[in-house]
């Protein structure tokens, strides 16, 4: 096992406790081409439209019940989703749970995009989104769905402020 002596540094750079490595021109070089490439052949997440259509599906029963009914739901749908996972039908009809809720609280609507980020938060990947597409609004539907599912939430968001 190899141990460094301890040296105390200044803090510099991304991680003080470890030294940066040096980049030289060409590694520099190939990681740019690498970087302007990648828009192109990254894969696109098809996976992930199923959402869309089975939010759908459940949207018109939702909008006859009362607060009441769709609370109830909720708890009934957390217990599903403890017992047999995040099966796609669950999380759908939990994604349009929420959709209904924002609608009635917020009166924003989620929309078709929304859902597709939802839900791939929900499993775990990154969803990038540009300014003013509803981030927050997306956020909402993973960390629902997983709090419904008995799992620890956190979001964090930030608001920033415009001068005039």
């Amino acid at each position: 096992m190899y141990n460094r002596p301890f040296r105390p540094k200044t803090m510099t750079g991304i991680c003080p406790e470890r030294e940066e490595e040096r980049i030289n021109g060409l590694d520099r070089m190939a990681t740019s081409i690498v970087a302007a490439c990648v828009p192109f052949v990254r894969p696109r997440p098809s996976g992930l439209s199923w959402i869309v259509e089975g939010c759908g599906g459940h949207e018109s029963s939702l909008k006859g019940m009362t607060d009441s009914e769709i609370l109830s739901k909720a708890r009934e749908l957390g217990w599903s989703m403890r017992r047999e996972g995040y099966r796609d039908e669950l999380v759908a009809h939990t994604f349009a749970l929420v959709r209904e809720a924002a609608v009635r609280s917020l009166g924003l609507r989620h929309f078709d995009v929304q859902l597709i980020g939802g839900l791939a938060l929900l499993k775990g990947l990154v969803a990038e989104m540009e300014t003013g597409e509803g981030k927050t609004l997306t956020a909402t539907l993973a960390a629902s769905t997983a709090a419904l599912a008995g799992e620890d939430v956190h979001i964090i968001t930030k608001r920033l402020s415009r001068s005039t």
